[in-house]
């Protein structure tokens, strides 16, 4: 059996920093019915928890932004770590029941995101967020500029990713993801090399099932998408 991560009070149930890192094979559980809110109130259905995590004053358990893996190549609000996270495989991995995402790639490089479930995320995040995302890309600088396809996403199936609530968080009054998969902006970060989305499965989005936002040398190749746009 699959080792499980259950829901607890965390932002982050894993955040990575560094370089060469392995997940695989491991389970992630997000808030759900079942589970109590951060006052003590038992969440018996899910009407409860959808009224509970739509009032502004309230947060699901672990914050309405809770995620189950972030790579994380930010310092501080505004700067970047000297090296950004690196050399990152997530594989076989379980993820599902996050009020935000289920993987979000921040500043880093080398990412492979293959073989995994990502599905029942999204719906109380205040950020907007994604089945499987990246953001503000940065590349390592390792003289390695033959090797173009850096952020690989291969053979993931995401499904049923829905954002319910507007995304006051970065200032709009509107829900702006639900998304399967993103490539998301780099803002004023200049990512020379591409990306790879092949063989994956992304169905039952609110958004796109694959959406990408001012990113070029995007590749998709192989991958089925339907009954997105919910």
């Amino acid at each position: 059996p699959r080792p499980v991560i259950s829901a607890g009070p965390a932002y982050d149930y894993i955040k990575i920093l560094g370089a060469y890192w392995l997940i695989e094979g491991i389970e992630f559980n997000g808030t759900k019915v079942g589970f109590n809110m951060e006052n003590g109130q038992f969440i018996a259905t899910q009407g409860d928890y959808d009224t509970y995590a739509n009032n502004t004053n309230n947060v699901v358990k672990g914050s309405t932004s809770n995620t189950a893996i972030t790579i994380d190549g930010r310092q501080g609000q505004t700067g970047y770590l000297n090296t950004p996270p690196n050399h990152i495989i997530i594989r076989d991995c379980v993820i599902s029941d996050f009020a935000q995402g289920g993987v979000a790639i921040i500043a880093s490089d080398y990412i492979l995101c293959e073989d995994n479930l990502v599905y029942n995320c999204g719906r109380w995040s205040r950020w907007g967020a994604s089945g499987i995302t990246n953001i503000y890309d940065r590349p390592l600088n390792d003289g390695q500029s033959n090797i173009f396809h850096r952020i690989i996403y291969r053979r993931n199936v995401i499904t049923d990713i829905l954002q319910l609530v507007n995304s006051t968080f970065i200032n709009q009054n509107s829900i702006t993801d639900g998304n399967c998969m993103q490539f998301d902006e780099n803002g004023n970060l200049t990512y020379p090399y591409g990306y790879l989305a092949e063989s994956n499965i992304l169905t039952y989005a609110g958004g796109s099932g694959v959406h990408t936002l001012s990113k070029p040398n995007v590749t998709f190749r192989n991958n089925t998408i339907w009954q997105n746009n919910r």
